[in-house]
């Protein structure tokens, strides 16, 4: 059986029992075909005695590992933004005046305070 057919074969199973598993079948269907894109590296020309199993079990993984990492992605954002931060004290700027000029234009005079 090449992979031709074991896609023929399978494809609709697998995509299936992933929808099932992460219950969105936009990202079963692409779990399932980066997986077939890991069978052509890894397979050389037959595939594993059960085919359909190696599908389904590289798609979980490889989609398991990817709710992981974006589940962490805003923390580790965060954590790159304060590495990155300068060292220099931050201000916030206070409103102490507010003029108007000419009956249309403002004229706003703040005051930088340090942010604590």
């Amino acid at each position: 059986m090449d992979l031709d057919s074991v896609h023929r074969a399978e494809y609709g199973r697998c995509v299936a029992t992933l929808t099932r598993l992460l219950g969105d079948i936009g990202r079963a269907e692409e779990a399932v075909q980066n997986a077939f894109a890991v069978a052509v590296q890894k397979w050389d020309e037959t595939p594993p005695p059960n085919p359909g199993a190696w599908i389904v079990t590289t798609a979980r993984n490889r989609a398991i590992d990817r709710l992981r990492r974006e589940s962490t992605r805003e923390a580790r954002h965060v954590q790159a933004l304060l590495l990155h931060q300068p060292d220099e004290p931050q201000f916030d700027l206070e409103l102490i005046e507010s003029r108007t000029l000419d009956g249309h234009s403002q004229e706003l005079i703040y005051r930088p305070t340090l942010h604590a």
